[in-house]
């Protein structure tokens, strides 16, 4: 199961990414590095709400759209490991 260091790294590589594309390659500044935080964070957004999470619709995927699929599977996989500690806290309740 993923983790949410996991799911930040990757959220990471997306602001990265986002940023050479934006900038290009080499420092940035805070305004710049804001912006591509910004621009990360809408295309998370945007890719959670749309129907690109299979990869196999996509006939030649960017590094982008691979980066926010691998994204997407973390968080649902940290999604589910908080879902079954709740089931496990409740549970724990019962007794």
């Amino acid at each position: 199961m993923a983790t949410q260091a996991e799911w930040q790294a990757k959220v990471d590589e997306i602001v990265a990414e986002i940023g050479r594309s934006l900038f290009g390659d080499g420092p940035r500044t805070e305004a710049q590095q804001s912006d591509a935080l910004t621009t990360a964070e809408e295309a998370i957004e945007e890719w959670e709400s749309s129907e690109n999470g299979d990869l196999s619709a996509i006939s030649n995927p960017t590094p982008l759209q691979r980066l926010l699929a691998e994204q997407h599977e973390i968080a649902e996989q940290v999604l589910d490991l908080r879902d079954g500690e709740i089931r496990d806290n409740d549970d724990g309740l019962d007794g």
